[in-house]
């Protein structure tokens, strides 16, 4: 997940279909991309939005299993986070 946030986060012009902002006041006559390219950035913030939701449900089910895991495991010891603890974990295996 955190590869897509760093792509959805690049801003459009990074992307593989490069193209320029688009300005509100252009004319189809005068520029008959410009829907176009207001599409690509429209979807372009779609999908930054939908990663954006993603992560935080995720974020959400991490800490809801974490606490699980404390509770039926009996480690009441643990004041940590389970990104801390994991941290921790990996610092042992070194």
């Amino acid at each position: 997940m955190t590869y897509c946030s760093t792509l959805a986060e690049k801003p459009v012009e990074e992307s593989s279909a490069p193209v320029t902002p688009v300005i509100p006041e252009v004319s189809e006559r005068v520029d008959p991309y410009a829907r176009r390219k207001k599409e690509v950035w429209e979807k372009h913030d779609e999908l930054k939005r939908v990663i954006r939701q993603e992560n935080g449900v995720e974020a959400v089910i991490r800490m809801r299993t974490w606490e699980v895991v404390v509770r039926r495991c009996q480690l009441e010891g643990i004041v940590g986070g389970w990104d801390e603890e994991i941290a921790k974990w990996k610092e042992k295996r070194r």
